[in-house]
């Protein structure tokens, strides 16, 4: 669906969907804040600085997530109007607020905890369900993180969590509120209709110069010619590279000789733990258990039914705490184990599962040893490659550096002459053949030609240098060469206006006590009945407009709309209304969970808004502008 946002025919579909990724940045909005931070910082939140270069990563993380969803780049300036800018500077400041309130408290998340958090996440798991190091390596170059950058990102995010989560955990939304939300939506409506014809609307006379002028200036955006830029892009990735990776039969061998036991599968157990917080609490409940008690019921007891009972199988080597892998990879399957000491309690274990380590021969591996090596010898490869192409990208100032680079290493260049901020070429097609071609677009259309762009993380694991040596800014085209073009445009509107019209004096006639069927008989049209709509639901011929407009009307009203190809009009007749029906207790538990995630985010909202006020929030108002390109540097 995101790929028809890329045509102009669905420009409002852009901007719906913008609103709609704006709004969920909202809980971390600005704000009204004093706007005179120290110089070198954009902003500063409590005596904690937020530098321009961390503003920059997170914005073009965030335009670069955009980009995916709509699958267009983001340039600059649609950043700025759509706020985007100041959702993420905002996003950023509460997000320092909230980490300083944190630090106040005394919330702490050690790197044990962080790294267990991470190597449990479902997110990060390869197909034998555990932690996969690829992987992980994946998921944070399709996100644009470097991992010191993900590791903080995370912690802030886990240490914010505990703050907030027992502020919003009791707050559910009432019931009679979820029965009026569920009325409102379940409430059904039919129309009856007829669909106008623009071809028997009359004509509209000859437009004078001036009225065409007139329009001309109002819609000069439409006979603009947009800026358009030559972009090349060096490219150093796996496939490209591949020739110069090859690994031979000898040195497959010689690797998996050096290090046969890690290709072998390790045992891997299923631990399941209960925590408590001293041991004579643990000891009575491995009694307990002994004597009959079920391990689940006392894992519900102890740790409430969120609680971690299991992380699925795994390896001893995946477990971080000696003790704890010790004492599990020991244990007899399904017998409780004695107390276990880890920070900040005590453990019960319990083995459900056990799947026994398998000895591989080189035949089985050989092909994973040869992949692993060719990675390897990959990464290495591309890491010089970065080295040399930095080195000699700085020493020149030459235009087009980027090609004798890659003439004289021998590597892929692309070049588009003539690309414009959608990424396409002067015929309409992608200028890009390419899986990261967005972002290429996207880097090309920040700043100028002279502007510096860092190196791009391709989703192969390669990198790619964008480079800029041609700027043919937006031109608009004389009235004299678009005339013929703005009276077709004239026509349209008047043929348009005409129909409006045509539309509401039947709507008025209905009004006066004419029936549809008479005016549909006399104008020689087919009147339609709808089956059954919701407000949320558009039958066919109606459009979401047409829609909410019918829940406005009695039964027996009448009004008019634009068709869903927006040529036509239809005119409209409530012809029956139902009430939703009772209620099941599934639907109102479904829409009372909705509502008081919203409650929650409006409370949360609320106290970040608070501590934030309480630290003091400033903002660098010169600096913001230079960073996002409203001012040049001075």
């Amino acid at each position: 669906m995101l790929e028809k946002l890329r045509r102009g025919a669905t420009k409002v579909l852009v901007f719906a969907l913008f609103a709609v990724l704006i709004l969920s940045f909202a809980i971390w909005g600005i704000g009204d804040v004093v706007r005179q931070a120290r110089q070198g910082s954009i902003a500063e939140v409590g005596g904690t600085e937020i530098s321009p270069q961390e503003f920059i990563s997170a914005l073009q993380q965030r335009r670069q997530l955009i980009a995916r969803q709509l699958g267009q780049p983001i340039t600059a300036e649609q950043s700025r109007a759509f706020g985007i800018d100041a959702a993420v500077l905002g996003e950023l400041v509460n997000g320092a607020a909230v980490a300083n309130y944190a630090r106040d408290l005394g919330l702490r998340l050690s790197d044990q905890t962080l790294a267990e958090q991470i190597r449990s996440d479902p997110a990060f798991h390869g197909p034998d369900k555990t932690f996969s190091r690829a992987v992980f390596d994946e998921r944070l170059r399709q996100a644009g993180f470097s991992e010191q950058s993900y590791f903080a990102e995370r912690r802030r995010n886990e240490i914010r969590e505990q703050l907030t989560e027992a502020l919003v955990a009791g707050l559910k939304a009432p019931d009679t509120l979820a029965d009026i939300v569920y009325r409102f939506r379940e409430e059904t409506r039919s129309v009856r209709y007829i669909q106008l014809d623009p071809d028997k609307v009359p004509a509209a006379g000859e437009p004078d110069e001036k009225s065409l002028k007139s329009l001309y200036e109002q819609q000069k955006s439409a006979f603009t010619v947009p800026e358009r830029r030559k972009v090349s892009v060096l490219l150093v990735t796996p496939q490209e590279l591949k020739a110069r990776s090859s690994v031979t039969d000898e040195e497959v061998r010689k690797s998996w000789e050096e290090a046969r036991q890690s290709w072998d599968v390790p045992e891997r157990r299923r631990i399941q733990q209960i925590s408590y917080k001293t041991k004579e609490e643990a000891e009575g409940e491995k009694k307990a258990i002994e004597a009959g008690k079920s391990f689940l019921i006392a894992a519900l007891e102890a740790d409430g039914a969120h609680g971690r009972l299991d992380q699925g199988l795994i390896a001893r080597r995946e477990i971080s705490d000696p003790t704890f892998a010790k004492v599990a990879f020991e244990l007899p399957l399904n017998k409780v184990s004695d107390p276990v000491k880890v920070r900040g309690g005590w453990l019960l274990l319990r083995v459900s599962e056990i799947a026994p380590a398998q000895t591989r021969t080189f035949d089985e591996v050989k092909g994973e040893v040869r992949k692993s090596l060719e990675e390897a010898k990959s990464r290495e490869l591309i890491n010089k490659l970065h080295d040399e192409i930095e080195d000699k990208r700085g020493a020149t100032d030459k235009p087009d550096k980027l090609k004798a680079i890659a003439d004289e290493l021998k590597l892929k260049l692309l070049v588009a002459p003539s690309v414009d901020a959608k990424g396409l070429n002067p015929d309409g097609k992608p200028a890009f053949d390419h899986p990261d071609a967005q972002r290429f677009v996207t880097s090309a259309f920040e700043g100028d030609a002279l502007t510096p762009r860092d190196p791009i993380t391709l989703s192969d694991g390669g990198e790619a240098w964008v480079e800029v040596s041609d700027v043919r800014p937006a031109v608009t085209k004389p009235f004299e060469e678009v005339k013929a073009d703005v009276e077709k445009l004239w026509r349209e509107r008047e043929k348009r206006a005409a129909l409006t019209k045509r539309a509401q004096e039947l709507v008025d006639k209905i009004k006066a006590g004419t029936a549809l069927e008479e005016i549909a008989k006399e104008s020689n049209l087919e009147v339609k009945t709808t089956p059954p709509f919701k407000r949320s639901s558009p039958p066919d011929g109606l459009t979401q407009a047409a829609t909410h407009l019918a829940f406005t009307l009695p039964k027996g009203g009448a009004a008019s709309s634009a068709s869903a190809d927006g040529k036509t009009r239809i005119v409209m007749v409530v012809d029956d209304i139902k009430a939703a029906p009772e209620p099941t207790k599934e639907q109102l538990d479904a829409i009372r969970k909705e509502l008081s995630q919203e409650l929650q985010r409006d409370t949360l909202q609320t106290y970040v808004g608070a501590v934030r006020e309480r630290q003091g929030v400033k903002i660098n108002e010169d600096v913001y502008k230079r960073t996002v390109g409203l001012e040049q540097a001075p």
